[in-house]
């Protein structure tokens, strides 16, 4: 527990770049920076991309390509994270509850981490043709 790292038991992930061991990259709510093996750290490196960093891959390559995945999704740099691109191709989201209504046809919602919930109209014509398609011969 530290000011760079509040919630211990929930992120404890630091990262060190293969080809600058004194450049670290710490998660938390925030993600946080050091590029003296981690005696200072900086956090403003990091804006405008969803907060909560659980995972992050440096390119052994190129230390300017790195990836990392908060609970808004997945975010790409190629300037060591001055600038972020978000991957919005990729549909995933972490559910905490679903729950439906009574209306006809019934609407599901679903209540997702730190991203509002969401709601769709149960269609029967889409139900009816995924069970023909999953229908066992």
């Amino acid at each position: 527990m530290s000011d760079t790292n509040p919630r211990g038991s929930y992120y404890s992930q630091i990262r060190v770049d293969p080809n600058n061991d004194q450049r670290l990259w710490v998660h938390g709510a925030q993600m946080f920076y050091s590029e003296d093996g981690g005696k200072t750290f900086r956090s403003n490196l990091i804006q405008r991309i969803h907060g909560d960093y659980h995972a992050t891959w440096i390119d052994p390559r190129d230390s300017n390509h790195m990836i990392t995945g908060s609970d808004g999704g997945i975010y790409i740099t190629r300037d060591r994270g001055r600038s972020w691109d978000f991957v919005n191709t990729v549909p995933l989201g972490q559910f905490y509850e679903v729950g439906y209504d009574m209306s006809r046809p019934y609407r599901i919602c679903g209540g997702l981490q730190d991203n509002n919930v969401w709601c769709g109209q149960f269609r029967m014509a889409d139900h009816q043709r995924r069970r023909r398609l999953l229908r066992p011969d």
